[in-house]
This record gives structure tokens, C-alpha cells and sequence, in this order.
């Protein structure tokens, strides 16, 4: 077992806790979280969605409430976790921080989704796709109002919250017990962006949600901080509402 040394919080210390802790958390922990929170979207979906001429349909308004309530119960669930197998803080088990001087962060995010679009288009029309492949995208396009705002809310503010605390703390830091700070990242940003294939339409910005994972894999490993990965992502997805608002 590789036993990597990371700063959380300026202190080192290892993945796996000081000498004497109680973190017990792991791979299957990571997993029950993920899966926790697409069932309890997927039942909150249940209860919003309309049946339609046979077809089940969810409204905006209904897709911007599942999207907070999937959000909530992952972080509901990592929550969990600390509780029962870590120490309790989100902070010191998985790294869960923003500081402002690394607020230039939210501009490297911008700039990557950019290269990331760029790089990508050729792919988006070879496939022949003329609209967005994402729903969220897709969805962002048709809000407005308040609809917009908590759709807007949902992808800048608390996804990246809940992704980066899930991806690069409870699964990244369970993944350097088991091997090089390496294999880690690249092990967490192919999961991260394979997950996203849960909406068939997002195949297409797989890659550059992978670059995203390495990167910000990269900078939680470095630091032992999610404070610029969280930046980062939500500099990453805060272009694309941009481009749609503006």
C-alpha cells in the first residue's frame, strides 16, 4: 500500500489521517454516495415529473428542484461518512475549503471550458449534434427568470461544491491509499467524467470533463485543499451560463 503525503490545511499529514485517527473511509463509501444521490434525484424526479401523450417529462422549473435535491443528498451523504468513519470535519477528512486568494482560479476554469469547447467542436460536428449535449445545457437555454437563477445557482455554485468534495476529497484521497499520487488523479478523472454518461447526450465533452478531473486532481493533490478545484470547476462551468445569459 502507497502511503502519500498531502497538506490539509497546511498541516501534513497522510491521506489516511494521523497517527490514531478513525478514518475508515473508502471506495465503497465514494460509490454509496454517488448512487445515494441518483436515487434520491431519480425519486425526487418521480415525484415532480408529468406523464405527457405517454412520455415522461420533466419541466424546467422540476429539472432545476432534481438537480439541488441529487446535489443535497450527496453532500447529505459525505456528510454521513465524516460522521461514522472520518473525524467529523469535511475539512480536515477530504480537504472542503475556499480561500479568496486563489479566486484567480475561477479564471483558469473559464480558460479551460474554452480550450475545451474549441478542441471539441470538430467532434460536436462530426457527430452531427446541433444543439447542446449536456441537459443541463440544454436546459439552461430554455430558462429564464427565477428558473434561470436556480438553474444557474445549481451549476456554478453547488455542483462544483458537491463534485470536487466527492471526486477529488472522498474518492481521490480513498484512491492515494491504494496507489501513486498518479494513478490516483487519472483513476479519478476517468470516473468522474464516465459518470457524466448517465445523460446520453453528454459522450461528446467526456474528454474535456476529464481534463478537468486531471487538472483539479492535480491542484486537491498538491495543495491537500478542494479550495481551487472548486474555483476551478466553477470558473469551468460558469462560462457556458455565461455564453447562454449573454
Amino acid at each position: 500500500m502507497v502511503i502519500v503525503t498531502v497538506s490539509v490545511t497546511g498541516v501534513p499529514v497522510s491521506p489516511a489521517g494521523p497517527p490514531g485517527s478513525r478514518f475508515r473511509w473508502g471506495l465503497l463509501d465514494a460509490l454509496a454516495v454517488w448512487l445515494g444521490g441518483l436515487f434520491v434525484g431519480g425519486f425526487a424526479g418521480v415525484l415532480l415529473g408529468n406523464t405527457v401523450d405517454g412520455e415522461f417529462e420533466l419541466t424546467t422549473a422540476a429539472f432545476a428542484v432534481v438537480v439541488l435535491v441529487q446535489n443535497a443528498a450527496m453532500f447529505g451523504g459525505t456528510v454521513i461518512v465524516s460522521r461514522f468513519r472520518g473525524s467529523g470535519s469535511l475539512d480536515r477528512d477530504f480537504g472542503l475549503d475556499v480561500t479568496p486568494r486563489d479566486a484567480a482560479w475561477l479564471l483558469v476554469g473559464l480558460v479551460l471550458q474554452l480550450v475545451a469547447l474549441v478542441a471539441l467542436l470538430p467532434i460536436a460536428e462530426l457527430a452531427g449534434l446541433d444543439e447542446a449535449p449536456q441537459e443541463a445545457v440544454q436546459r439552461l437555454e430554455q430558462a429564464g427568470g427565477l428558473e434561470l437563477a436556480v438553474l444557474a445557482f445549481g451549476v456554478v455554485i453547488v455542483a462544483p461544491v458537491v463534485e470536487e468534495l466527492l471526486f477529488r476529497g472522498l474518492l481521490l484521497r480513498s484512491l492515494l491509499r491504494r496507489t501513486t499520487p498518479a494513478g490516483a488523479v487519472t483513476i479519478s478523472a476517468g470516473l468522474f467524467g464516465l459518470v457524466h454518461l448517465a445523460d446520453p447526450g453528454a459522450a461528446v465533452v467526456v474528454p474535456g470533463l476529464v481534463a478537468l478531473g486531471l487538472l483539479t486532481g492535480v491542484e486537491a493533490t498538491r495543495t491537500g485543499s478542494l479550495s481551487r478545484p472548486i474555483l476551478l470547476h466553477a470558473g469551468f462551468n460558469l462560462l457556458t451560463v455565461l455564453v447562454l445569459v449573454f
